[in-house]
C-alpha cells in the first residue's frame, strides 16, 4: 500500500513504469504467439488463427514501429504459406516484411503516442535492441534472405519481383 500512494504521487513515474511492463509483456506475447507458430504448422486452420491473431497485435500495438526486433515472422509466415503452395499469401506477407524493412524501423527501439513516456527505459534497459549501425547494411540481409533458392518457385511472379526490386531500391539510397 505504501509504494500504491508513493507510485500515485509520482505519477509520470509510476506511468512510465506501467508502459514499461506493458511493452514487456507485448513482446513477450509476441514472442510466445511467433513461437506458437512452429508447433502448430501442421494445423492449417489453428496456424491461421495464430497468424490473424499476431498480425492484429502487432497491429494494435504499433510493433512494426516501435523497432522492435520482431520483424523475421513474416518471413516465417510467408515460408509457411508457400509449403502450402499459397503464393498470394505468401506474397502478401513478404510485402509486409519489405515494408518494414525499408521504413524507418533501424536504430534503438522507440515509445510512440501509446508508450510515450519508454524511450528513456528503452535506451537503459537490458531488453532495449543495439543500435542498427547501418540502413543499407540491413536492407541488404533482408534482400539475401528473399534471395535464397526457397523462394525460387517465386521467381516469375511479378509481385516478388517488385519486392526484391523495393528492397535493392532501398538499400542503395
Amino acid at each position: 500500500m505504501i509504494l500504491w500512494k508513493k507510485l500515485i504521487s509520482q505519477k509520470e513515474e509510476a506511468e512510465a513504469i506501467l508502459q514499461a511492463g506493458i511493452y514487456q509483456h507485448i513482446l513477450s506475447a509476441f514472442e510466445l504467439l511467433v513461437t506458437y507458430m512452429a508447433y502448430c504448422e501442421g494445423d492449417s486452420e489453428r496456424y491461421d488463427e495464430i497468424v490473424k491473431r499476431t498480425l492484429s497485435l502487432t497491429e494494435i500495438f504499433n510493433i512494426n514501429e516501435l523497432r522492435s526486433p520482431q520483424i523475421g515472422f513474416h518471413i516465417i509466415i510467408a515460408q509457411e504459406y508457400l509449403e502450402r503452395q499459397d503464393t498470394e499469401r505468401a506474397l502478401d506477407m513478404l510485402e509486409r516484411y519489405a515494408e518494414i524493412v525499408t521504413k524507418n524501423m533501424f536504430g534503438s527501439p522507440r515509445g510512440d503516442r501509446f508508450f510515450n513516456l519508454i524511450d528513456d527505459w528503452l535506451s537503459k534497459s537490458i531488453i532495449a535492441i543495439p543500435k542498427t549501425p547501418n540502413k543499407a547494411i540491413n536492407e541488404m540481409l533482408a534482400i539475401e534472405v528473399l534471395d535464397q533458392s526457397f523462394w525460387d518457385s517465386l521467381r516469375d511472379e511479378p509481385r516478388f519481383m517488385g519486392i526484391i526490386e523495393r528492397l535493392e531500391g532501398s538499400a542503395t539510397r
